[in-house]
C-alpha cells in the first residue's frame, strides 16, 4: 500500500515529509533523508568547543614535556634523590610551557605593566600549587610503591588531567579574570 500524499499547509518551498523520502539503490522501499547537524544544534558553541580542544591539546603537550623531563632527569642523575629531580623539574618544565600557553592562547591575557604580569604569575602559580601538591604526593607514592613502571606513568597522567580540569575552572575565576570586553584583565596586585 502507498503512503498517502501530505496536504498539510506548510511553509513556501518546504519540503513534505513523503519528498525526503527516495529508493534506496539495490534495497527495498525508501531511506530517509538526514539533515546535516547546524552549529545551532549543538549543545556546545564550536567557539567553546575550539577552547576545549585547544585546552586538552595544550595539557598533553605540557603533560609530554613534564614527562621527558622527568625521564631524562631519571636517566642522568645517579642515586636515591633521582626521583626529587625529576618530580620537580619535569613540574617546573611543564609549569612554564603551560603558563605560556594558557596565557597567550586560551585566556588571551595582556598585562599592562611588569607589576601586573607577576602578579597573575603568581595567582597562576597558586592554584598549580593546589593541583601540584595531589600530583608529587601520587607519583612519590607510586615510585616508592612499584618503582618506574608503566602505571606510575598512567596514574600520573590521570592525576594530571583531573588536576588540569580543575586549574582551568580555578584560572578562569581568579587568575584571568575576563574583563567587559572579553578580554583577559587580573585585578592588580
Amino acid at each position: 500500500m502507498l503512503p498517502e500524499p501530505d496536504v498539510s499547509p506548510r511553509e513556501p518551498g518546504a519540503r513534505s515529509a513523503a519528498s525526503d523520502d527516495r529508493p534506496a539503490p539495490g534495497l527495498p522501499g525508501p531511506v530517509r533523508r538526514t539533515r546535516a547537524v547546524s552549529r545551532k544544534d549543538m549543545d556546545m558553541p564550536l567557539d567553546r568547543l575550539s577552547l576545549i580542544l585547544r585546552y586538552a591539546v595544550f595539557a598533553l603537550l605540557s603533560i609530554a614535556i613534564n614527562w621527558l623531563m622527568q625521564f631524562l632527569m631519571l636517566r642522568t642523575i645517579p642515586g636515591a634523590s633521582a626521583i626529587y629531580v625529576a618530580l620537580f623539574a619535569g613540574t617546573g618544565a611543564g609549569f612554564a610551557a603551560k603558563y605560556l600557553l594558557d596565557r597567550n592562547f586560551i585566556f588571551y591575557h595582556t598585562s599592562s605593566d611588569h607589576r601586573q604580569e607577576l602578579w597573575v604569575m603568581v595567582l597562576y602559580l597558586c592554584t598549580s600549587v593546589l593541583m601540584t601538591g595531589l600530583y608529587l604526593a601520587s607519583q612519590g607514592l607510586m615510585y616508592y610503591k612499584y618503582g618506574e613502571c608503566a602505571l606510575y606513568y598512567v596514574i600520573g597522567t590521570l592525576v594530571l588531567l583531573c588536576g588540569y580540569t580543575t586549574k582551568f575552572i580555578l584560572d578562569g575565576q581568579f587568575v584571568f579574570k575576563q574583563s567587559a570586553d572579553g578580554r583577559s584583565s587580573s585585578a592588580q596586585a
